[in-house]
């Protein structure tokens, strides 16, 4: 098969393109330079303590991000491959469904949301509110998943296919789940892949 199928050029149309026509001929990816990895290896540990298990590479080409719509969408299709989401990262995307097609959306937002500590400001609430709290890190990678998946959430987009492939990466040691709990319950949660 064509590496390349799967991935399309858009039209915009609108804040979303519409992913249809030629394929993007972009080149198959070059073999990834070794990451350098801040866990060491450990027989019976849990990922977050484990070298990361590299998959097999994708056999998809990573498109640039630079070809994102307005709205950051970059492609659409391809696979949910530990490889291939790997790759998508490295290359600067995330999955996220696209409500119309069934094939998984590959964004590039800019800006990125980010959260600046230098200017960050902690009330007298939110120090007390540490102090009852303990942060963890990959105890409860499928409750935090699932909490995010919630389709009660407003604007919840995190999908079964997305829960399974991250589930996937988080036992071979690349997604990882950083926790909130207070007396003894898991209050909230965030979970992402480490790449380098």
């Amino acid at each position: 098969g064509d590496p390349h199928r799967g991935w399309r050029r858009g039209r915009a149309v609108g804040r979303i393109a519409w992913r249809g026509g030629a394929s993007c001929g972009a080149a198959p990816l070059a073999p990834a330079p070794p990451l350098l990895h801040a866990h060491q290896p450990m027989a019976d540990a849990s990922p977050s303590r484990r070298q990361p298990v590299e998959p097999p590479p994708s056999r998809w080409a990573m498109p640039d991000p630079d070809q994102a719509d307005d709205s950051g969408l970059v492609a659409i299709g391809a696979d949910l491959a530990p490889g291939t989401i790997l790759a998508a990262y490295r290359t600067g995307l995330f999955p996220m469904p696209v409500r119309w097609n069934r094939s998984p959306g590959w964004w590039s937002p800019d800006p990125r949301g980010i959260i600046p500590l230098d200017g960050l400001k902690v009330s007298r609430s939110l120090r007390k509110a540490c102090d009852r709290s303990e942060i963890r890190i990959d105890t409860a990678f499928d409750e935090v998943i699932e909490a995010c998946a919630d389709p009660r959430r407003p604007h919840g987009w995190i999908n079964k296919a997305i829960t399974e492939a991250y589930r996937d990466l988080h036992r071979r040691g690349w997604a990882h789940s950083v926790e909130t709990w207070t007396d003894g319950e898991l209050v909230g949660g965030l979970y992402g892949i480490a790449v380098g």
